[in-house]
């Protein structure tokens, strides 16, 4: 089994910060992409190349979501490309940084646009499906053209 996957479908990231409702960094845990948002789960123990088990996440509330309607862009990129207000946004450590990062740019509930940050593995994988989704959810929702009589 690959170390990236767990059984409820989810990829094991590290949460970088960049929620509102959330600016800790998150060492280990769980992203999960629904039909309509994104869940990030908390976990116990380092991800390793055995299977996670659902008792080994805090419960089964995520830590934030985030819907994908909200979500304005996501992108894989590294800390050179991120404007200076984003690294201060997740601390002056990002310089460090030389691995790849997911970055989901969100409006919250009050309007205001956010950027969360995650790094882990099979990112560009995780982007795709997060585009994939949204565009399913919006093209659902997109009222369609009333006919002329």
């Amino acid at each position: 089994m690959n170390g990236n996957k767990v059984n409820r479908g989810g990829k094991i990231a590290e949460y970088l910060g960049g929620h509102p409702n959330f600016p800790e960094k998150i060492r280990y845990g769980e992203l999960i992409i629904t039909p309509t948002q994104l869940d990030f789960f908390r976990s116990e123990l380092k991800p390793s190349k055995i299977e996670l088990k659902p008792s080994q996440f805090y419960g089964y509330t995520p830590v934030f979501s985030i819907p994908l309607q909200k979500i304005t862009g996501v992108r894989v990129d590294n800390a050179k490309n991120i404007k200076i207000d984003k690294v201060l946004l997740v601390g002056i450590w990002a310089f460090g940084w030389k691995d790849k990062i997911l970055a989901i740019d969100f409006k919250d509930d009050t309007g205001m646009q956010n950027t969360a940050f995650f790094k882990g593995g099979k990112l560009e994988e995780i982007r795709n499906q997060i585009i994939a989704n949204r565009y399913s959810l919006l093209k659902k929702k997109k009222p369609k053209a009333q006919k002329k009589a």
